[in-house]
């Protein structure tokens, strides 16, 4: 793998579609991140880090959740 340029601090909430796992691959394999933290079973979110860069890796709420979400905007925060 070549040299990849360092990342400084960021830390963005990235929708990962539906399929989390498949996205922590891509972060880890082709982008050169650790993932440091996986929450669910399926994994619903993730933080991948690589330098003092972390991204958030979510899954997106169902049209279900969303408009349930709006009428209890406390809820998955």
């Amino acid at each position: 793998m070549s040299t990849l340029p360092k990342l400084g601090n960021v830390s963005p909430f990235i929708p990962a579609g539906q399929d989390v796992e498949k996205a922590i691959a891509f972060y880890e394999q082709q982008l050169g991140f650790t993932t440091v933290y996986r929450e669910g079973e399926p994994v619903t979110m993730a933080i991948v880090k690589r330098d003092s860069a972390q991204i958030f890796l979510l899954q997106p709420l169902s049209a279900s959740e969303a408009r349930s979400q709006k009428h209890h905007p406390q809820q998955r925060l």
